[in-house]
């Protein structure tokens, strides 16, 4: 049987980095990159993290990167069971 929490345990201790907010901190991925939608290249960055630990988070909390930069969490999926949940940001 898989051990998802060692996956995502692997996952994140590879490609991680912590960020805080209003709660504490919270160790995830943060994508800054670039979409295309309908032929159309727009930024959307995105968080991805334990659901343990980002579920705490509300839409409208606001996350900052060790370097300053400052991010509002716009969308909060519904636990899929994975262990990981990814949310919209929106720079600030």
């Amino acid at each position: 049987m898989i051990d998802v929490a060692d996956d995502v345990d692997i996952f994140l201790s590879d490609f991680a980095q912590t960020v805080t907010y209003s709660g504490g901190s919270i160790v995830g991925i943060l994508d800054e990159g670039s979409i295309e939608t309908a032929f159309v290249d727009s930024i959307q960055p995105t968080f991805k993290a334990r659901t343990s630990e980002l579920i705490a988070a509300a839409r409208g909390t606001l996350i900052t990167k060790s370097d300053g930069k400052i991010f509002k969490i716009v969308t909060m999926p519904p636990d899929d069971s994975t262990g990981l949940i990814t949310v919209d940001l929106e720079r600030q």
